[in-house]
């Protein structure tokens, strides 16, 4: 099976998750913000009323009082700040309370007794349209105070002839500039369960508009009034609020299917492929759609591990199967030769005797070369590979002065090493050419190269070579054709389990005369 890699299109489940996290938070933090900017809104629409409702009254004040002081070269007092350029036509005045930075201010300061009269002009101009404002104000429910230039009320349910200069909005607006303030509102009634800017909650808006005539300030109006409660706002949106509650559930449910596409549905899948693979099935396939890499991976390596274990099991029992063979026929025979001797000892000849006794002896030292292979054979299966590296170059040279003229070895264009331990590539090495000596070769050669970030060393014989027939079975275990020379089948075995314990191979090549052997090694 391939090796498991990540595929372009597929997520990460901590990503997924992540996500589905982040939407979960934004979408009550969403609801927050949007009720925050609704909250704004109505202290800005409040805010524009009672622009709207100032800007009628100054104009009325303004028309009320020209005739009176038409004919006085300097009424009221000089602007003390510095205005921005205007248009010589318009004067707008756009709202500049921001529910998220202005902060709260006290309740407003009290009126206060002023030893100073109001001015006489100011006073009747005030007394004049006060009940126009007074009826006005039962539509607007704004609170409405009309000052002199020295801040004395002239006009106003209450606190006329008291003072409110020291009042910050209306000593701004007497210094010609326009001011509005959230002040906290003392309520006699209990505060409701949510908190808005509303009565409940204590709230209430000023603004102070300058009265400027020629460049000069000769009043100012200050107008309050409690914005519209968020609730009963969105009372009078209720289906927008349905809307939007409609799409927040929406959102809820489609987190919901999208947690359970990515990530319940390809579980679900992993169980049932783990379910196929505890009954015995052989070759499952990993899940169709794993949705995520990490699942992905984890598919994948289910189905290696159950192919793995299937080819184990396969191996364990052809090897159980060879090594019953193995020692089935050398035991035979020592127990026939056994029964023969207790049965007939006393009349064998002599020479008849020693003969049963070297076959036991034969036959007893082929299974301990039996048993010494297979401990080496169990040792190269379990092993562990390491972080060792070998210098393929200098286990070459060290080859060839032990094989003197036998063996060459072609020339190295660059240093190679090897993921392998010394040792075993040492042994797998001298296997390869000792079993080319025992077949009849009389030169060997062996080179190395790199390809393709991988080793290549390649061991050629001019031997008798092996037929088509038999290339098949080398690496079987127990195949051998000296077994009348004390041959195990077990030399090529362990080559190839001690070199795939480092994630290498061992390999016969076809070679039109002679033995090919390739060993295929990780670059380290």
């Amino acid at each position: 099976m391939p090796v498991a890699r990540a595929h372009p299109w597929r997520f990460r489940l901590r990503s997924i998750l992540l996500w589905v996290h982040m939407l979960v938070l934004i979408v009550p933090l969403g609801s927050i913000y949007v009720f925050r900017l609704y909250e704004n809104e109505l202290v800005r629409e409040t805010e524009s009323e009672l622009i709207a409702q100032g800007a009628y009254i100054t104009a009325m004040y303004k028309q009320a009082i020209h005739p009176l002081i038409n004919h006085l070269p300097a009424y009221g007092v000089p602007i003390a700040a510095k205005r921005k350029q205007k248009d010589d036509k318009y004067n707008i005045i756009a709202p500049t309370v921001d529910v998220a930075s202005a902060p709260v201010y006290p309740p407003r300061p009290d009126a206060l007794n002023d030893s100073l009269p109001p001015d006489p002009l100011a006073a009747r101009t005030g007394k004049t349209i006060f009940p126009i404002l007074d009826e006005a104000t039962l539509t607007t429910l704004a609170g409405v105070r009309i000052t002199d230039s020295h801040g004395i009320v002239v006009a106003g349910r209450e606190e006329t002839g008291m003072s409110l200069a020291h009042v910050e909005e209306v000593s701004e607006a007497l210094q010609g500039q326009y001011s509005a303030r959230l002040r906290q509102r003392i309520s006699k009634h209990e505060d409701p369960a949510l908190t808005s800017v509303s009565r409940g909650t204590g709230m209430r808006l000023f603004v102070a508009l300058p009265i400027i005539d020629n460049d000069r300030v000769i009043g100012a109006v200050l107008l309050s009034r409690s914005p519209r409660s968020i609730l009963k706002g969105l009372q009078d949106e209720q289906e927008r609020m349905l809307f939007a509650a409609g799409i927040i559930i929406a959102i809820t449910v489609l987190l919901a299917l999208v947690t359970s596409y990515a990530i319940s549905r390809p579980i679900h899948a992993l169980i049932r492929q783990t379910q196929r693979i505890a009954r015995g099935e052989k070759d499952v396939p990993p899940i169709a759609e794993p949705i995520t890499q990490e699942l992905a991976l984890l598919s994948q390596n289910v189905a290696r591990m159950a192919d793995t274990i299937a080819e184990r099991s396969d191996y364990i029992r052809n090897f159980a199967m060879h090594v019953s063979h193995e020692f089935k026929t050398p035991l035979t025979a020592i127990q026939g030769a056994i029964e023969l001797i207790h049965e007939h000892g006393d009349s064998m000849k002599p020479e008849q005797l020693q003969k049963f006794l070297a076959n036991i002896t034969h036959d007893t030292d082929r299974l301990k070369i039996l048993v010494s292979r297979l401990l080496e054979l169990a040792r190269a299966d379990v092993m562990q590979a390491n972080a060792e590296a070998t210098d393929v170059g200098a286990l070459l040279r060290h080859l060839q002065a032990r094989y003197a003229e036998r063996l060459s070895i072609g020339e190295l264009r660059e240093p190679l090493h090897a993921h392998v331990a010394q040792d075993v590539l040492e042994t797998v090495c001298i296997n390869l050419l000792e079993n080319s000596l025992q077949h009849g070769a009389t030169h060997i050669r062996m080179s190395a190269y790199a390809l393709d970030g991988s080793i290549t060393i390649d061991v050629i014989d001019n031997g008798a070579g092996i037929s088509a027939g038999n290339s098949a079975k080398l690496f079987t275990p127990f195949f051998t054709t000296k077994r009348e020379h004390g041959g195990t089948g077990l030399g090529l075995v362990i080559s190839q389990a001690l070199l795939r314990a480092f994630y290498s191979d061992l390999q016969c090549i076809h070679a039109p005369s002679g033995a090919h052997f390739r060993i295929l090694l990780r670059m380290a």
